[in-house]
């Protein structure tokens, strides 16, 4: 599917040449190493006005003299001093769109007109690869469909002299495929997706990059004391907490521990977690870094007319630790709580916990950020330069000893939940109990989840959210 081209000359089979602008730029040595009169041509357009260079334009252009090329779409990049690796990747989403609707089958990317400062030529193959997967990406629905067959790109050329760019083009389109598998996940409506399904999914993971692989059912769960998963699954309803374990240094004592659960026949936002920690071991296998990874993924299935934990229930954790529940909506953080646990249990040394809590951080962030808290401020540092890395964005929130004691207020158990005050402060919190001094992040998608408006590498509804910060806080840039 992909390929590298030293030029793109009269015999290549690509019908679409793509070509990234600039604003108050010319173009540039490559499109005049392409063809002198390409070059002439392009540039003659441009200053009369045909051709726009603002960011997401497209100027779709028809054949050129001695150019193989049915169209050539130039794609507007902007301010150049304003380019940053995301506005890349919509360049490069922009033009597969547009291929996609005139059903074409190959396009070719002059390489070195995406490329700028801050945007080198190996960093632009490889946001090639990841765009072309993220914009492939089609959320499912269920809507009668047409018998109008679809077109997919079967070619991607990159035309440059590097050839070892092919690696970085084919490495970012798996991990652009990583974050489909959670969008998939997180986009099945959850009268349709079952426990069962989660955890072949899993088993396939496991099975495909050679990971250690274990299920822990209801008696399980039971006799090792998980208390709050059975709770939270209640008399009638299946819970398992599925591990999946990577050993890429095993010299070393080191683990860390990526912790993503919820509610599978839930709201889709309920296993947003579970689907970030899963897309995230994906990625992980694709690299196989020099590290000791754990996935711990408690899951459980709830009766949205039969509710299993009812206020005023005092359940008792795996840490031993009692909780008076005090509200609706406890249900993700009780399955986190013994997942933080077991994880310790298992030999983790350090922990990143994903969690959907019912998207109270989307008042304070939005769509934007993902809220973060910490006990460890050098692993949370290591996260955001992750985060910042893929395009996505953390917001840290306060670790304050005040806020704990809104947890501490029931007279009847260890900690009081859910809390109602500052809540998504309060329901990081509450894990950082189960954590204790290990070191550890808490990453709330409970604003990024989900996206209400589409964007040319995301439809509207399940993102994948935080899936890419997980691998790369664990493979490096």
């Amino acid at each position: 599917m992909f390929y590298i081209k030293e030029t793109y000359e009269a015999n290549s089979s690509e019908e679409a040449l793509v070509i990234g602008l600039f604003e108050k730029e010319g173009f540039g040595t490559a499109v005049n190493e392409t063809g002198p009169q390409l070059y002439e041509q392009l540039t003659g357009l441009k200053k009369k006005g045909r051709i726009s260079a603002k960011h997401g334009a497209c100027t779709t252009l028809f054949p050129f003299a001695g150019l193989p090329a049915e169209v050539v779409y130039i794609i507007g990049l902007g301010k150049l001093e304003e380019y940053t690796p995301t506005a890349c990747q919509e360049a490069v989403a922009t033009a597969v769109k547009k291929a996609r609707v005139n059903k074409l089958k190959g396009v070719a990317f002059l390489a070195e007109s995406f490329c700028s400062p801050s945007v080198t030529l190996e960093r632009a193959a490889y946001l090639v690869g990841e765009a072309i997967a993220l914009s492939a990406y089609e959320r499912i629905d269920y809507k009668a469909k047409t018998n109008e067959i679809d077109i997919y790109l079967e070619a991607i050329t990159l035309v440059t002299a590097d050839p070892a760019l092919q690696k970085e083009m084919e490495q970012g389109f798996r991990i652009g495929e990583g974050v489909n598998l959670a969008r998939r996940i997180g986009s099945v409506p959850g009268n349709l997706l079952t426990l069962e399904e989660v955890v072949e999914e899993a088993r396939r993971i496991a099975e495909q990059y050679q990971y250690e692989y274990d299920v822990l059912k209801r008696p399980e769960l039971e006799k090792l004391a998980l208390g709050a998963m059975v709770a939270v699954a209640g008399e009638d309803n299946e819970a398992v907490m599925l591990t999946l374990s990577y050993q890429g240094n095993p010299a070393s004592a080191e683990a860390v521990a990526l912790i993503g659960g919820g509610l599978v026949d839930g709201f889709a936002g309920e296993r947003a977690g579970a689907a970030a920690v899963l897309a995230a071991m994906e990625m992980i296998g694709t690299v196989r870094p020099a590290a000791n990874i754990l996935a711990v993924l408690p899951l459980a299935e709830r009766r949205m007319d039969r509710p299993a934990i009812r206020q005023g229930a005092v359940i008792r954790t795996l840490n031993e630790n009692t909780i008076e529940i005090t509200g609706e909506g406890a249900e993700e953080g009780l399955l986190l709580a013994d997942g933080i646990t077991y994880a310790k249990q298992l030999g983790a040394t350090a922990l990143i916990d994903v969690a959907f809590f019912g998207g109270t951080i989307r008042s304070f962030v939005g769509e934007v950020m993902t809220g973060a808290i910490t006990n460890h401020p050098a692993s949370l540092e290591r996260v955001q330069a992750a985060a910042e890395h893929v395009g996505e964005t953390i917001w840290r929130l306060p670790n304050d000893t005040r806020y704990r004691q809104l947890l501490a207020a029931s007279d009847l158990a260890d900690l009081t939940y859910p809390c109602l005050q500052a809540e998504s402060i309060a329901n990081g919190l509450f894990l950082a109990e189960f954590a204790g001094s290990t070191p550890w992040v808490h990453l709330d998608i409970g604003g990024t989840a989900l996206q209400s408006c589409p964007t040319p590498l995301q439809p509207k509804g399940a993102t994948g959210a935080i899936a890419r910060t997980l691998a790369y806080s664990l493979i490096g840039n």
